[in-house]
């Protein structure tokens, strides 16, 4: 199953030099036959035949967003979930679209159109263009297939170390295809790159002179339009911090002393771990190695669990937690004896670290309503900002798409970097959270608190 799941270079369905070099060869020769058209597009774009004679699926030679000069586009809806609460959000994050574009090149854009406009019936179907290739093959001795021609593109992405979330945007994937797909937002420019890199080595060896790709002048993003404008995030965290410095003022409401800043050191966590939004939040303290930095994630609400190292701010920012309960359990041990109780659980291990005291009502019982409710007038996001943000800053870094992977634990069940024949290193996990530390809490200028009820 996982051979099958996955490109591997040895593969012996996987596509020659010499084929591809003889398939563009022989559709050059007339491009405007229609068997030409269709195995040159599956070719260049990762498509299949069905998906380019889909009539559901938007060809147009051009738009108002995308002036392309008479290259075909391919758009894929990818409809986000949710949409509706996007209008109260819209202040916070970036302008983008949830589709994905693909560019068709220019000199089968016009057989395209003509092919899309004749009745179903009268269009080449997959058997008709197999028995085309299979004459093909018997002249040429080459190993072409439809599968073979739609896999070639995912091939040279995994070979070149390009993501899935790449791969899904240009071949027109639906967002099941791959987790990222939710999370990501990408420049279109970024996609006319690799394109043009893919067109590139594909006719190399051809004698003939590839595609062309125009330049898009205007900043046209695709994906996720639920990434955080930096500065809202920086004004976020700031002035999260200014309401725990009010609650501090407030020494007789310890229980509301400690929901803020549980729920800031909470925060301050999750943006460095990329962790989910879930009841449960990290677990007890026995997750946390405080010897060496790593902490053990349990978010997706089965046997996945995934390991990730907290950078050095992460890991002040815990220590400052952990030494404000010591000292709230000396204030709660004889003022609230059941308060004591469950601070003292969580220093043991014995309960999750970060639950809420709460104010005695029934969200109390619920930690992730709590959390909602202490910040919502604050940021209107989904508590799953900052997933969208961390995905699409390492995609745009251009890490290694299995270190993203594993980080944002959108691998899928065959995929066995968590497990006891993990090949990710332990300096890569390392590297990448450097990386976010940098990009986050240094970069926006976000304040680590220190225990607010330190000296008393």
């Amino acid at each position: 199953m996982a051979r099958r799941q996955k490109r591997l270079y040895g593969d012996y369905e996987l596509l020659t030099t010499y084929d591809i070099c003889k398939l563009i060869q022989v559709c050059s020769e007339d491009i405007s036959r229609t068997e030409h058209a269709l195995l040159l597009s599956s070719l260049l774009t990762g498509r299949s035949i069905e998906q380019l004679l889909d009539p559901a699926i938007d060809f147009k030679r051009s738009s108002p967003a995308l002036p392309l000069q008479g290259h075909g586009v391919f758009f894929s809806s990818w409809q986000l979930q949710n949409q509706k609460t996007l209008s109260t959000i819209s202040s916070f994050t970036h302008d983008s679209f949830s589709q994905g574009a693909t560019l068709i090149a220019i000199e089968v854009t016009g057989s395209l159109q003509k092919l899309r406009r004749l009745e179903r019936e009268c269009q080449p179907t997959e058997e008709s263009l197999q028995r085309y290739l299979s004459k093909i093959n018997r002249s040429y001795n080459t190993r072409l297939s439809l599968a073979r021609i739609r896999h070639h593109f995912h091939v040279w992405c995994v070979q070149f170390g390009i993501s899935e979330v790449v791969y899904a945007a240009i071949s027109g994937k639906p967002i099941g295809y791959h987790a990222g797909i939710y999370y990501t937002r990408l420049s279109n420019n970024v996609l006319l790159e690799k394109l043009r890199q893919y067109w590139q080595c594909l006719y190399k060896g051809t004698g003939i002179e590839e595609p062309s790709l125009p330049e898009i002048e205007a900043k046209l993003f695709w994906g996720s339009n639920r990434v955080p404008i930096d500065t809202q995030v920086s004004n976020f965290y700031r002035d999260t911090a200014k309401i725990v410095g009010r609650a501090k003022r407030a020494p007789r409401h310890l229980d509301l002393l400690h929901d803020y800043f549980c729920a800031y050191c909470l925060l301050i966590l999750m943006l460095l771990t990329g962790l989910r939004p879930t009841n449960k939040f990290f677990g007890p303290i026995t997750n946390f190695d405080l010897s060496t930095g790593f902490v053990a994630i349990k978010d997706k609400g089965d046997a996945s669990r995934r390991h990730v190292y907290l950078p050095p701010k992460g890991q002040t920012q815990l220590k400052q937690y952990l030494d404000f309960l010591e000292v709230l359990s000396r204030y709660l041990r004889f003022r609230e004896p059941e308060q004591y109780q469950v601070i003292k659980a969580k220093l043991s291990g014995n309960a999750d670290l970060f639950t809420f005291l709460g104010e005695r009502n029934s969200s109390a019982n619920n930690d992730l309503q709590r959390l909602r409710e202490l910040f919502v007038h604050y940021y209107p996001m989904p508590l799953n900002w900052n997933r969208h943000l961390l995905r699409t800053k390492l995609e745009n870094a251009k890490y290694p798409p299995d270190i993203i992977d594993h980080f944002m634990n959108h691998e899928s069940k065959l995929d066995s970097s968590h497990g006891q024949f993990s090949s990710v290193s332990r300096a890569a996990l390392i590297n990448i959270a450097h990386f976010i530390e940098k990009q986050t809490v240094d970069e926006l200028g976000i304040p680590l608190l220190a225990n607010p009820l330190k000296g008393k």
